[in-house]
């Protein structure tokens, strides 16, 4: 196996989950990553950003969500900041 132009790894961790906000629930996957994640793979967002190394050390309860669950749990186009 020829891996030199490997530049990095990222460890991810999968799992299956209900998330809720207030009084709407959706299945969905999430995936834990490190706050390095977004770099390496160069994503952009539509609105707000990715967590930092700082949210990551002070053990943040932060999330990325993608459009279609945070359409279904913030019909108000809106998940900024908000807490449960």
């Amino acid at each position: 196996m020829n891996l030199k132009h490997l530049n990095s790894v990222i460890a991810i961790n999968k799992s299956n989950v209900n998330a809720r906000y207030l009084g709407e629930s959706e299945s969905t996957t999430i995936y834990g990553t490190p706050s390095t994640f977004s770099n390496t793979l160069n994503l952009s967002f539509k609105s707000g950003s990715y967590f930092s190394l700082l949210d990551n050390l002070l053990n943040k309860q932060v999330v990325v969500l993608g459009s279609e669950i945070a359409q279904e749990l913030f019909p108000d186009g809106n998940a900024i900041g908000k807490k449960n």
